[in-house]
């Protein structure tokens, strides 16, 4: 893998509950999603932490996607905690319109309208850029 520019160091992996260190090293969203899917709740927003936003937020939306939407806005909940509105925006992105609406109407007020407004700016920032695939 490269270096990344600047910002923080990313660990790309997670403990499983046996105490193994498990590596996200070259596996895609899917795989991941389904490895943070055998986790607890908090130890998967952990694990979410530690990867690299190009995989956490597939490997998130993913998650999001395979649970119940009570399921769902809790994870947006910890994720705005964890990591920030802007990284909770951009999964929720990645998602379906209506599934967003519905998250958004779970979570607290004050965390739907940061919410809103990281994916307003995420928006703006994607028609400017138009959007080059990193690798």
């Amino acid at each position: 893998g490269g270096g990344g520019g600047g910002g923080r160091a990313y660990s790309n992996g997670c403990w499983d509950d046996d105490g193994d260190w498990i590596s996200f090293d070259g596996k895609k969203p899917r795989e991941v999603a389904v490895i943070l899917s055998g986790l607890s709740f908090e130890d998967a927003i952990e694990a979410l932490a530690n990867i690299p936003p190009a995989t956490g937020t597939k490997a998130a939306a993913l998650l999001m996607v395979s649970q119940g939407p009570d399921t769902a806005g809790a994870m947006v909940s910890a994720i705005v905690d964890a990591m920030g509105a802007e990284d909770a925006a951009a999964v929720l992105s990645l998602l379906k319109e209506e599934k967003v609406e519905i998250i958004l109407s779970i979570i607290t007020h004050d965390e739907a309208e940061a919410v809103r407004a990281a994916m307003v700016q995420i928006a703006n920032s994607a028609g400017r850029s138009g959007g080059g695939r990193g690798g």
